[in-house]
């Protein structure tokens, strides 16, 4: 949420996956993505300084906001549901 609202943000979104480097990760941990330097348009947008701090400022509030959940005692959310069958 906190860089959606600094961010223009692809359609896709926040996703869940069992990323390998995440799994079995003893503590709270993400993988952030912020677009692709083989794409001229991102590669620009990374590569700029307000873009960069756009990132950092939204990363951050959403760091601290998690810590003020935490210390509510907000549910925290969990690693996704492994895939069923059908």
């Amino acid at each position: 949420d906190e860089l959606s609202l600094r961010l223009p943000m692809s359609p896709r979104g926040l996703q869940r996956a069992p990323f390998r480097v995440l799994v079995g990760a003893n503590m709270p941990a993400i993988v952030v993505e912020m677009g692709f330097i083989s794409n001229p348009d991102q590669e620009t947008q990374l590569t700029s300084a307000t873009f960069q701090n756009a990132i950092v400022n939204g990363l951050l509030r959403g760091i601290i906001r998690y810590r003020e959940e935490v210390a509510r005692g907000i549910p925290l959310v969990g690693p996704p549901a492994p895939a069923t069958a059908e």
